[in-house]
């Protein structure tokens, strides 16, 4: 069975053409269905050549622009020096002092007590029908969470006489240094910051170990405080009952020991180094 099919062209001068064909109708349906397979096969080769491409191509765009970014910022380093030597300066450097002595410092003490509490609190749980174990996360979670909470506050009391005891002399100190430059060198600025760390040791292996004894108080309110947080009472259902066989002279004593022997192992050269690298 043939079917004529009529096909018009209206061109630009409005000329009419009319094609006649007398291919049979399958065959027309065939060549259509030929196409559209045709175009859907071309398209998924493509996707498949080009999507491997794309991704290498932004990968290494990506490494490109990662590199240029650490260009710039080492050149950017490079060409810093010399510095103006103002209170910014001052401001930025004891930033730095501050949070390096709180990493290496302040909080091993304040770990330390932590984990001291941790190990002296005794749980028991009893529960109906066995409901909640000794395992159990939620009492791991709670017990964490509260031995946290000891650990930023005694990490805020040494921080707090710091700030007072030995921070407020050793500002004042590189203040009066930084104005006598007008302008430093990274030489410069090295030669200074030794100096500056020499002195903060030395404040640092007095001071911090008075200021660990000083902390009696907040520690005792600080175990309190976590046991209050981890006990429990749910009237027939559950009860989280905490012991704790915590000695405070022994671990103020510890605290203040760590103090020692942490301020021993510091070197004023390799922490200005550090500190110029924060900078």
């Amino acid at each position: 069975m043939t079917d004529s099919t009529t096909i018009s062209l209206l061109p630009y001068n409005q000329t009419i053409f009319i094609f006649h064909t007398s291919l049979p109708l399958p065959t027309i349906m065939q060549l259509k269905l030929f196409s559209v397979l045709f175009f859907v096969l071309g398209l998924c080769a493509y996707t498949t050549w080009a999507l491997p491409y794309s991704i290498q191509e932004l990968t290494e765009r990506d490494g490109s622009v990662a590199f240029a970014e650490h260009l710039s910022q080492d050149l950017a380093k490079r060409t810093r020096y010399p510095v103006k030597g103002d209170a910014d300066l001052a401001a930025k450097i004891m930033v730095a002092v501050k949070a390096k002595v709180k990493a290496d410092i302040v909080a091993k003490i304040s770990a330390s007590v932590s984990e001291k509490i941790k190990a002296s609190l005794d749980i028991k749980v009893k529960a109906l029908l066995g409901i909640v174990s000794i395992g159990d996360a939620k009492i791991t979670a709670r017990q964490s969470a509260a031995l946290k909470k000891v650990q930023a506050k005694v990490e805020a009391s040494i921080q707090a006489s710091l700030e007072t005891q030995v921070y407020a002399s050793i500002e004042a100190d590189l203040l009066k240094v930084l104005k006598k430059h007008k302008k430093c060198s990274e030489a410069d600025l090295l030669k200074i910051l030794i100096d500056l760390e020499a002195k903060l040791i030395a404040a640092l292996k007095v001071k911090l170990p008075s200021i660990c004894a000083g902390l009696k108080a907040t520690v005792q309110a600080s175990v309190e405080a976590c046991i209050k947080d981890l006990q429990i009472h749910i009237p027939l259902l559950l009860t989280i009952k905490i012991s704790s066989t915590f000695k405070l002279d022994v671990a103020i004593k510890a605290c203040v020991d760590l103090a020692v022997k942490v301020c021993a192992d510091l070197n004023a050269k390799v922490c200005a180094k550090a500190i110029l690298n924060a900078l």
